[in-house]
Order: C-alpha cells, then structure tokens, then sequence
C-alpha cells in the first residue's frame, strides 16, 4: 500500500483556512479576513481523466467537479498539507508543487522541487515544515533521502540520507528492506516506523503481523 492517498474520487485536503489582508483603514484598524474554501483533490471516474486541485464550498448541495475550474495536475499524485500549503508530489512525474491562498483567498502555485525518485513517505512539523522521503525500489538495497522543506516557501533547506537499523544491509534477494510509512518527531529525535519488505521488489513482507519502530 502506499502512502498519502490516490484520488479514484474526491479527498479534502484541509479546512478553511483564514488569510489576513488589508482593509479600509478608515472603517478599522483591524485586518479583514478572507475564508479560503476547503482545497479539494479531484479525479473523475475514469483512470484516463487528470487530477485537479480544486476549492469547493462544503456547505453547499453542488456537485463537485472541475469543469471550468481547478488546477491541473500531471499524472496521479500524493496531496499533504503543511499549515496553509499544499503540497502535491507526483508518483511518475517527478516534482512537488506546492499550493498557497493568495491575497483574494484562491489557491495559486507557490513553488516547486525535482527529486530522483517518488517521494510517498509525508510528515507535517509544526505546521511550518514538510518531511518528505523516498522509499525502497524494487527491493534495493539502499540509502534513503529525507526531504526538509520550507512550507512558507515552498522550497527545500535540507536533504539528509539515512538508513534503516540492520534492515539496509544484506546481499539483495536474501533478506528484507525497511519501508517506512510515516515519520513522528519527539524533541530531538525522530522515529520511523516502518514494516519489512522482501527485497525481491514483489511488495511482500515475511512478517504480516509484525510492524517496527
């Protein structure tokens, strides 16, 4: 199974968010304040329609689809949001783009990042940073890379390898790979729970009734 979620109908991303901006200053001092509509991933019925990016009123009776609106996005994807940002990682395409309100309260592209290999693992620090990593292919037998990324920007600050205990060794076709499926920061720490792949690449694991930190 992979993480985040695939779109076969509708998933909401998140609730309204509210964005400050600038008012009459002759009425109030204060900022008004603009509700953002929830940001909802779209895919019709059929595996041949794209995927959109859309904002959608949830009070209301309408029917949700994208004809005539929403931002298209290439191939199928994983959707996380980090505070007020949405980002949107592509499984075949290899780039996140990242989505954000803008002064008027529609989503519009923030920024966006390459990687080398899909990035199906998420984590949302504080609601200011994204944790993002790339898992095992094929069953190999290899380092992982960690993506540390700026939600107010959209870009990345950091990439860090990192190996799973005794579980990135071996001689492939022999044993097992670590696939991790989510990330928990404690402090100074971070734990990675994770489950044992055969590393053939056949997505099976020797121990279904056994999950690991």
């Amino acid at each position: 199974m992979k993480n985040g979620f695939k779109l076969s109908a509708v998933a909401c991303l998140g609730a309204a968010i509210l964005v400050g901006c600038g008012g009459d200053s002759s009425d109030s001092d204060e900022e008004e304040e603009v509700t953002v509509l929830p940001a909802l991933a779209y895919k019709a019925s059929s595996e041949n329609e794209p995927e959109y990016l859309i904002q959608h009123d949830l009070t209301t009776a309408d029917d949700i689809n994208a004809q005539g609106e929403g931002l298209e996005q290439i191939g199928w994807n994983f959707y996380y949001n980090v505070g007020n940002t949405i980002f949107v990682t592509g499984y075949e395409n290899y780039e996140a783009i990242s989505y954000a309100a803008d002064e008027t309260g529609e989503l519009a592209e923030l920024s966006s990042f390459f990687y080398d290999s899909p990035i199906e693992v998420f984590a949302n620090l504080d609601d200011t940073t994204l944790l993002a990593s790339d898992t095992p292919r094929d069953g190999t037998h290899t380092t992982r890379l960690l993506y540390v990324v700026d939600a107010a920007t959209g870009q990345i600050t950091e990439k860090l390898d990192y190996t799973i205990f005794d579980e990135d060794t071996g001689t492939p076709g022999e044993g097992s790979v670590g696939w991790p499926f989510a990330f928990v920061v404690n402090g100074d720490h971070m734990f990675v729970p994770f489950q044992k792949l055969d590393d053939q690449g056949y997505y099976t694991t020797p121990d279904p009734d056994m999950a690991y930190v």
